[in-house]
């Protein structure tokens, strides 16, 4: 900070201050690694000296699992399907119009939505099941867009990277000139 602004609490830069440990990486701590490693070739990060377990980086889990916080968390990002997850699916298991099926679901839940208004304004109390139907038809359509998630992720992509082909040329194009 300069004097000007000491008191006033700002910061001179817009960035944090990199982490302490970047001092550990020094040409004399990188050869102390590379000769660690010759003398003992099958060594992790738990075997490294501690000034030195900075430079090597973590080891990549074995299992197709992990968890976090204790939730289990698959390391390939499948979606699992509704009955895996204990949950009754309302459209069809293959061949189907996606596309049909999100309409279906949307008139069901509209039906469903006006039913709960209705009882609502009859008997408040017998409304447990219609919300319970609502929320079953609104976690099989978030399943049934999930399931476009892929297809538009590779779409996006095609889209950003002729973006960048286009500017690119266009870059070029105005240098040429």
């Amino acid at each position: 900070m300069t004097d000007a602004n000491a008191g006033s609490g700002q910061l001179d830069t817009a960035f944090p201050p990199p982490p302490e440990y970047y001092k550990q990486f020094t040409a004399e701590n990188l050869a102390k690694l590379a000769e660690h490693r010759t003398v003992h070739p099958d060594t992790d990060r738990d075997d490294v000296p501690g000034e030195l377990s900075f430079l090597v980086p973590p080891t990549i889990p074995p299992e197709d699992d992990y968890y976090i916080f204790g939730r289990r968390w698959l390391v390939q990002d499948i979606l699992p399907t509704l009955p895996e997850q204990n949950v009754e699916q309302l459209y069809p298991e293959a061949n189907f119009n996606r596309v049909k099926e999100l309409k279906k679901l949307n008139t069901s839940l509209i039906f469903k939505y006006l039913e709960l208004i209705e009882r609502l304004s009859q008997k408040p109390e017998k409304c447990e099941t219609d919300i319970d139907d609502i929320r079953l038809i609104l976690i099989n359509m978030h399943h049934l867009i999930n399931e476009y998630r892929p297809y538009q992720a590779r779409e996006t992509l095609k889209l950003v990277m002729a973006d960048q082909v286009e500017r690119r040329d266009r870059s070029a194009q105005e240098i040429t000139k």
